[in-house]
């Protein structure tokens, strides 16, 4: 059923309702509860308000889409009660406090963003290992404390994690090798520090790797990501790493790259595995202490695909040739 304006507390009335899309204003009311037969809930428009802890009477709901509203408050630990719910987004609100550690022993959940929130606190540390989570989002928002080792062990079913804009802290745990199917992960944008734990490099169907302004330290050699062959995004800049490059005599090459970020990687020479990635859109090799002229063969990157290319704050020589004509930033 859709409706349009804000709900009333009649709707509570509907009790065999399974579906409801609204746009429209206004609070949700406490009746929201009532709607025991509800299966799909689908906000928008300008709701605010926060969200009564009466929805956790809503045993049936399996999809619960609150993205880009003006709610607030915290998140009713009623939540973990909907052991049906697979898809809960409520990403761009302005919600606050801690996340519920009950939502993470929700086995049927396969589905949580909760990016661009006001969120704070720890990310619980309670998984339960026979979760069917296949993403999880919660990007910007003011978490603290590390990465639990449970997420990074435990769920079976993980694919796509981002961690990213938090002030999260810490190490960060070795990646459980089991987790095959892991194909992004974003931690950039962090207090995490430590080196790069390598039980990352043995996650083989990584698409993104984005771990971009951590305070990690050590020396990184590019090497270890050559098993790696999915690998489209690579985010390293921004840290106390060092890069170690392979030798321009070996066959070491990803064809694939679309994004490369290694500013301030202290690279002293342009990478030479980038000669066959023909497919870059955004590259940035800015403040990394290069010197000398580019490489005849540089002006093949992305040709017909580069968008966005940062070599600012270099020890450049030489920038003849210039056929990248799909840039808008440079």
């Amino acid at each position: 059923t859709r409706f349009s304006g804000g709900l009333p507390n009649s709707v509570g009335g509907l009790k065999f309702l399974e579906d409801l899309n609204v746009e429209g204003t206004g609070e949700l009311p406490d009746s929201i509860g009532n709607l025991v037969s509800l299966k799909s809930l689908y906000l928008t428009g300008s709701f605010a308000g926060s969200i009564p802890a009466s929805i956790g009477n809503l045993t049936q709901i399996t999809d619960i889409q609150l993205s880009d509203q003006n709610f607030t408050g915290e998140l009713p630990f009623s939540l973990g009660k909907l052991e049906h719910l697979t898809s809960l987004t409520l990403d761009g609100n302005n919600f606050s406090g801690q996340l519920p550690f009950s939502l993470f022993n929700l086995t049927q959940l396969v589905l949580v963003d909760f990016s661009n929130n006001q969120l704070t606190g720890p990310i619980p540390t309670t998984v339960n290992s026979h979760s069917s989570l296949v993403s999880l989002n919660l990007d910007f928002n003011l978490l603290t404390e590390t990465i639990p080792s449970s997420l990074l062990s435990i769920l079976p079913s993980l694919e796509y994690l981002d961690l990213s804009y938090n002030q999260l802290d810490g190490h960060i745990d070795d990646f459980h090798l089991n987790k095959s199917q892991l194909s992004y992960v974003d931690l950039s944008n962090n207090k995490l520090h430590g080196p790069i734990p390598r039980s990352l490099f043995g996650l083989v169907h990584l698409t993104g790797l984005i771990l971009s302004s951590n305070n990690m330290t050590g020396i990184f050699d590019i090497e270890m990501i050559s098993e790696l062959k999915e690998l489209r995004d690579l985010g390293l800049s921004y840290k106390s790493l060092s890069l170690s490059l392979p030798s321009s005599n070996e066959k070491f090459s990803f064809p694939m790259f679309t994004y490369l970020s290694l500013s301030s990687c202290n690279l002293r020479e342009i990478p030479t595995f980038l000669k066959d990635s023909k497919f870059l859109q955004h590259l940035d090799l800015s403040s990394s202490k290069i010197q000398g002229p580019l490489p005849d063969w540089f002006w093949g990157l992305g040709e017909a695909s580069l968008t966005y290319l940062n070599l600012s704050h270099n020890f450049l020589t030489s920038f003849q040739g210039f056929p990248l004509q799909r840039l808008s930033i440079l």
